[in-house]
């Protein structure tokens, strides 16, 4: 009976399956069908009562007629069927509808030939059922084009930004990676895989720690920060990692994790340091170089100054910045966007 099939869990899987992937809709509207043991139906979303309607499927139904719904039409003076009007076609009719969101509406018909039984009041009662379901799923599909078209448009801007920026779920599977992200991981530190494989660091421990702040970040909306080291000890990566805005109700959100190489700290970024800690020219010069791990003495052959100079200023570095040691100076940059 189709009362007990419309409550079968493949059935009412298919409108959700049909939220996401459009083409379906015609999928889960057979499956219908079928359960009625109906020789064909419609089933459409209309805006409100002026817009012309979108047929998301018709099974053997013709749908040419502008205006028309095959035999069905959409007047506002036909309330005793529904909303439907039905015209001159043989058989048996049912048909429903359910309110969306404003003055929106979906409507649903099945068809049995002249030959076959009456559609029987527990019909009525599963086709709401369907309904029901038909409009969850259609407000679910609006907030998955606003998720996508929201993710087209910070995928793009994410293009255009010069640090490395990947946007994960709350296990760490990858959602997106802009360019400079894939360009970072080809130099070693951090390890990107394809999509749905995780964010990971070369260094065991640093992949636990960057994986707990994720978690961190995407269950609790907590915003962290931890440095990346390549293989050999040189610190070149400072990761940000940070929540996105999630939907509603969810347990969890996306998180975006910000990589910027610190042993490339540009002009604008030491102007930065000077500008926010009061570091002299000289001292701000060097925030790379100590942060990639290099000794004092590799940093003063570099600048041609002695090993005694290079230290002072590093110390200089830490207490301008307050700064307990370089770790910590490493994550207050990351956390600030400078280099």
């Amino acid at each position: 009976m189709p009362v007990s099939r419309v409550q079968d869990s493949d059935l009412i899987a298919g409108f959700y399956d049909a939220a996401a992937h459009p083409e379906r809709w015609i999928n889960a509207w057979n499956a219908v069908c079928h359960a009625f043991e109906a020789e064909d139906g419609v089933l459409f979303e209309q805006e409100h009562p002026a817009a012309a309607p979108r047929i998301l499927a018709a099974t053997n139904w013709d749908v040419a007629t502008p205006g028309l719904m095959g035999e069905f039409c959409l007047p506002v003076d036909a309330p005793a069927l529904g909303g439907f009007a039905y015209r001159s076609r043989a058989g048996h009719l049912l048909t429903t509808t359910v309110p969306l969101e404003g003055a929106g509406r979906a409507g649903l018909g099945l068809h049995r030939a002249v030959t076959g039984s009456e559609f029987a009041s527990a019909d009525r009662t599963a086709l709401d059922t369907v309904a029901r379901h038909v409009a969850a799923a259609l407000r679910l599909e609006k907030l998955v084009v606003e998720e996508r078209q929201a993710s087209a448009m910070l995928g793009a801007a994410l293009d255009q930004y010069s640090h490395g920026a990947v946007i994960v779920d709350a296990q760490g599977a990858i959602l997106f990676a802009n360019d400079p992200a894939l360009r970072l991981a080809a130099r070693g530190g951090i390890l990107l895989g394809d999509r749905g494989d995780g964010l990971s660091c070369d260094q065991p421990e640093e992949a636990d720690r960057l994986a707990s702040l994720i978690y961190r970040a995407a269950v609790r909306g907590e915003v962290g920060s931890t440095r990346v080291t390549r293989r050999g000890g040189r610190a070149i990566l400072a990761a940000t990692v940070a929540p996105l805005p999630g939907a509603p109700g969810a347990r969890s959100r996306p998180v975006l994790v910000t990589v910027r190489d610190l042993a490339a700290t540009s002009d604008v970024a030491q102007a930065d340091l000077m500008g926010l800690f009061g570091l002299t020219g000289a001292e701000a010069a060097i925030v790379p170089q100590l942060l990639a791990g290099d000794s004092a003495a590799l940093i003063a052959q570099s600048r041609g100054v002695s090993v005694a100079t290079i230290r002072a200023q590093a110390a200089r570095v830490l207490a301008k910045t307050r700064a307990a040691n370089l770790r910590a100076l490493a994550s207050m940059i990351a956390a600030l966007g400078c280099g």
